[in-house]
């Protein structure tokens, strides 16, 4: 899903507001039987990088890196990191990882690349990658924050050093020394072991789209997340790094407020939206509000409503929906309709090619929210929503093709989805589409047209 739908980038005439973002996401799980294949971290590694890329982070996933694959990455990470002074960086990795004693300087602790053949802990300074260094990089360049997140450590690898065997002061990671301005941040406690089980991903994932909160806050919500599903002793950790209080994630200012989401969660009735709209005019549910508001108005003057559907009723409030204003967001809407009609619900729209129906859905299946995730699924949903004039689902088939999410990549296909939904009206196609001139993905570089498709696209209210 990269480039999908909340991708922040500079508005040109307003400067002061241009903080690009850049994160690379490493998800290993092809381990030789020594050492244990894991089940989860690709889907961990997918489910980050989802999250940071609604939020506005540029993100390189990858998967099942060897050593020299881990290296290159990182060293083309800092590199990015050094163009552009004054970005926000997120590193993640998925996969194993483990604390060993190198000769004069302790315990470090290694992430594991894909196919190690590593059996005992010595071999680690040979086959493993340091974290230390890796932060010793990102911590070199001009970066405004930076976050570090070691979802390492499973419980499954069978190396003298490691978690799961040994005695307990070979279990686990230790801490690292960070910098102002980086958070550091393990999937289970020092000298614990961490189960392949996904929970701190989901968690972590969760509150990065979370508006309304800095970063800081979103890790500490995400461990007090995993606290209620795991014991005492496999808690998740991270060491503040004096982040900037105005580094958020998602929004610090701009986004859904505790209070307007319980005041739309107590809405009951149509006739009730009202009451939403007089304390929150503009906000995150306005849209769906003022289309409750006119069919209890509807029915007020005496126009039957009884025959409507469920179906009917949904149909009618996502096409009163205005999918160009900068306030909507997919994940927003999915959640809200699903929560109020049902799931099946949505379903059955989507059977009846109602095209915003369809978009939803390609939303769900491609971030696996109320379903099992499933991108070529997805990707087919929202071929089939822009088919029937769903710009907001033609920008996501083009993210698609750009990132191969789904389908083959196609960067000539990317461009001509994204030109379509900016074409369309939809200001994300025309942030995207700027990306592609800005960096030469599936056209010929030109700063000038890109330019022009971000002052568009901010002009609009992206």
């Amino acid at each position: 899903m990269r480039l999908l739908l909340l991708i922040a980038w500079v508005c040109f005439a307003l400067p002061a507001l241009a903080q690009e973002r850049f994160a690379l996401v490493i998800g290993n799980a092809e381990y030789p039987a020594g050492v244990g294949r894991l089940e989860h971290t690709h889907e961990d590694a997918d489910r980050i990088a989802d999250a940071l890329e609604e939020v506005g982070f540029h993100v390189t996933l990858l998967k099942d890196q060897d050593r020299t694959g881990m290296q290159a990455a990182v060293l083309k990470y800092q590199g990015e990191l050094l163009d552009h002074p004054g970005a926000i960086g997120f590193f993640y990795y998925s996969g194993h990882g483990v604390a060993a004693a190198v000769p004069g300087n302790g315990r470090r602790n290694f992430l594991v690349p894909a196919r190690a053949p590593v059996t005992r802990a010595e071999q680690l300074p040979l086959l493993g990658y340091r974290l230390d260094e890796i932060i010793a990089a990102l911590s070199a360049t001009r970066a405004k924050a930076l976050f570090v997140v070691s979802d390492a450590c499973r419980s499954t690898l069978p190396v003298s050093g490691s978690k799961g065997s040994g005695g307990e002061e070979d279990k686990g990671l230790v801490p690292e020394s960070s910098v102002p301005g980086m958070l550091i941040a393990f999937a289970t406690a020092e000298n614990a072991s961490a189960p392949d089980d996904g929970v701190f991903s989901s968690a972590l994932s969760k509150e990065i789209v979370q508006t309304g909160q800095d970063a800081s806050l979103a890790f500490l919500r995400a461990l007090q997340d995993v606290a209620t599903r795991r014991d005492a002793g496999r808690m998740p950790f991270f060491t503040p790094g004096l982040i900037p209080r105005d580094v958020c994630f998602a929004s610090c200012d701009k986004g859904i407020d505790p209070g307007d989401a319980a005041t739309w969660a107590e809405i009951r009735t149509d006739c009730e939206a009202e009451l939403y709209l007089a304390a929150y005019p503009k906000g995150a549910y306005a849209a769906a509000a003022g289309v409750r508001r006119k069919r209890c108005q509807s029915a007020s003057q005496g126009t039957p409503q009884t025959s409507q559907t469920a179906a009917q009723r949904l149909a009618d409030e996502l096409a009163g929906i205005d999918y160009a204003s900068p306030g909507f967001r997919t994940w927003i809407t999915l959640r809200d309709v699903a929560e109020r009609y049902g799931f099946e619900t949505l379903e059955q729209l989507g059977e009846e090619k109602d095209p915003n129906a369809l978009g939803l859905l390609g939303t769900a299946y491609d971030q696996g929210i109320f379903v099992e995730q499933d991108k070529t699924r997805g990707a087919d949903l929202f071929r089939s929503a822009c088919e029937l004039g769903q710009m907001v689902a033609c920008n996501n088939y083009g993210a698609a093709f750009e990132n191969g999410k789904g389908v083959p990549v196609d960067l000539a296909a990317a461009v001509n989805l994204f030109r379509q939904s900016c074409d369309g009206g939809e200001m994300t196609g025309c942030r995207n589409l700027g990306f592609m001139y800005e960096k030469g993905r599936g056209v010929t570089q030109d700063a000038s047209e890109a330019v022009r498709l971000y002052r568009q696209a901010c002009d609009g209210g992206e």
